[in-house]
């Protein structure tokens, strides 16, 4: 808190120092009470300042009280400190924002002592009959069972163990005049109401708010309020092909998590411990650096928002934009994920067929990725089928990790990395659909079924993307039951996910339809071409994937990379190429290393050929979509 106050002092005149003082107050909303040393709260400094934007994020985002007195003499609201400051516009706002104090609520104050001085109880008439339809982040449904019980109560959920509960106030909207709306509690407030539930208190006046009487479910004499319990959990099990150990949040944490999700944030950063911090993506529910969050209660009205904030710019990043080739009636989207194959003389396979026979190479490893029949390395493929991935959780995940990217456009452009690659640039044309402003591009990944032919990891990476396995081609339990495969800690860069943007190298890892062999890390393929045709083709993964800073590794260091689970970080990027060196690699790699930045996009289903497959000449240069 004083950190804060400080900035806010010095350097209150900034309005980037605002942005940078509330999003730090997301991470620690108890910061934003006035340690009893200081003259000034942060909501003084804003109407000192003249900062209505940060004023507003404070009344409503924090639930700061406008009446709430400076501890200098004499004692000022913020109203009258921005009046002083010639800020009458700001002035005249905040009293507007400000409804005049109940005598019956006043008297209740003064009985309860010093302690309410802090909240004057507001008096607004609110029409408590529309209470059931008020807009509420949560389920409409959900707040209609809520009302009529007593405050406290939970909505058919109260047996979720280690769930924390959670209160709503119905507030008016804008001041008055315009509605009402369920608006959360902040999370200091809920742990304030939680402790005097739990001690049996009637009333609770809350620092930098109003008088709660959890007897009559009301706030300040009028507003009325409810309860419910929700409950945040994290995977603490061993990961693997272990079965999920889900464990509760602590209960601060959980009051955290659930406010950051109603304010639609990106993440939230958790502080559990002296030392210990972890990052919940909310929108995937991932938490990091750990195993997966998961949510259960009441649910939300929009649990997927079409915009979400990055907490670190505070800019709102679009998770609405589909891929264009994607169907645009809502109904397709019942029931997913879905895939659905292209019509073969469609310009977007007769793309990826290009792509995929412009992309082979000679001199990879002599026992995998042949052609059946002992046929010997492959000098073409032939495309026979074209399935596109409609994953929506996956896309807005990676949607999500593209827009926090493309705010440090600049510094990504500006990367030697970005600079390097486009001197000497990937194998995979240049695709003008996507973004080149985050280093977007398509890459190949080689994948089938696993070597007893048990598990489908092409099946496991499009349902949940890869996800982190200490073993690599190895089956790995994870909220939704499905599996997929992710580079083990000791793989060349680290753990990670491994792209080509060669075919031919991506073929390498591709197994046999019939026998699960012929690919790295198994056995030789005996099969004939009579066995693989009757059975059917091979398939092999082509992603998108955003590379953000790149690090070229020309010179490998194992120490740089093993035993590592995010290099990229070490290093200062976002991604890894290990440029082809002779003794080293033959072939570039390319690594990502979170599981958010790429998404498979495209199975394709091929034949191996001895012979070079033809597409009908080149291509007519148009717009894929």
């Amino acid at each position: 808190a004083h950190e804060l106050l400080s900035e806010a002092r010095d350097h209150g005149a900034e309005d980037a120092r605002w942005e940078k003082i509330l999003t730090e107050l997301r991470k620690h909303p108890g910061a934003v009470l006035r340690p009893e040393v200081r003259k000034f709260s942060l909501l003084h400094q804003a109407a000192y300042w003249g900062k209505r934007s940060a004023v507003q994020v404070l009344l409503d985002e924090f639930g700061q009280d406008a009446k709430a007195l400076s501890a200098d003499a004499p004692g000022l609201d913020a109203a009258a400190i921005a009046q002083n400051e010639g800020h009458g516009e700001l002035a005249d706002w905040i009293r507007s924002r400000t409804p005049k104090a109940s005598p019956a609520a006043a008297s209740s104050s003064a009985a309860a002592g010093p302690a309410a001085e802090i909240a004057t109880p507001a008096e607004v008439d609110v029409d408590v009959d529309a209470a059931k339809t008020a807009p509420s982040p949560y389920a409409v449904a959900a707040m209609a069972n809520a009302l009529g019980g007593k405050a406290g109560g939970a909505l058919g959920n109260g047996g979720l163990e280690g769930s924390v509960p959670l209160w709503l106030c119905l507030r008016p909207i804008g001041g008055g005049g315009g509605g009402s709306e369920w608006k959360p509690y902040t999370p200091a407030h809920n742990a304030e109401l939680h402790a005097a539930l739990s001690s049996s208190s009637k009333s609770k006046s809350l620092k930098g708010g109003g008088l709660v009487d959890l007897s009559a479910g009301v706030e300040g004499g009028k507003l009325p309020i409810v309860s419910f319990r929700v409950l945040w959990e994290w995977d603490s099990g061993e990961g693997g092909k272990a079965a999920p150990a889900w464990k509760p949040y602590p209960q601060d944490a959980q009051w955290q998590l659930e406010a950051a999700m109603c304010a639609a944030d990106a993440a939230v950063e958790l502080g559990l411990g002296a030392a210990t911090t972890y990052v919940v993506e909310l929108v995937g529910l991932r938490q990091y650096s750990s195993k997966d969050a998961f949510r259960r209660g009441v649910p939300l009205r929009e649990p997927f928002p079409r915009q979400v904030r990055d907490i670190g710019t505070g800019a709102w990043l679009d998770l609405a934009t589909r891929p264009h080739f994607w169907p645009k009636d809502d109904s397709f989207y019942e029931g997913v994920p879905k895939r659905f194959d292209l019509p073969m003389d469609s310009a977007v396979v007769g793309h990826i067929s290009e792509w995929i026979n412009s992309t082979i190479r000679q001199g990879h490893a002599a026992a995998f990725g042949q052609v059946p029949g002992y046929g010997g390395p492959a000098k073409g493929y032939e495309v026979v089928r074209v399935e596109v991935v409609v994953q929506p959780s996956l896309w807005r995940r990676y949607s999500c990790y593209m827009g926090k990217l493309k705010t440090e456009a600049k510094a990504i452009q500006n990367h030697e990395g970005t600079k390097y690659l486009k001197k000497c640039p990937m194998a995979m044309p240049q695709s003008t659909w996507l973004d080149p402003d985050v280093g977007e591009a398509y890459f190949w990944h080689g994948s089938g079924k696993s070597a007893d032919g048990s598990v489908d990891l092409i099946d496991a990476i499009v349902s949940v993307g890869h996800e982190p396995s200490e073993e690599n081609s190895e089956e790995m339990a994870v909220s939704d039951g499905a599996s997929s495969r992710f580079a083990k800690v000791t793989s060349m860069f680290g753990a990670g996910v491994y792209l080509a943007d060669i075919a031919s190298k991506a073929n390498l890892y591709v197994p046999c339809p019939v026998c699960h062999q012929g690919a790295y890390f198994r056995d030789p393929c005996h099969c004939s071409m009579a066995d693989v045709e009757k059975k059917g083709p091979y398939r092999m993964l082509l992603c998108r994937a955003a590379m953000g800073r790149v690090y070229v590794e020309k010179k490998y260091k194992e120490a740089r990379y093993k035993g590592d689970f995010n290099p990229a970080k070490k290093l200062g990027v976002d991604s890894v190429m290990g440029e082809a060196t002779k003794g080293q690699l033959a072939f570039r790699e390319y690594v990502v290393y979170n599981d958010s930045a790429s998404y498979p996009e495209f199975i394709v289903h091929y034949f191996r050929r001895s012979h070079v497959v033809k597409n009908g000449g080149p291509l007519k240069k148009a717009k894929l979509f």
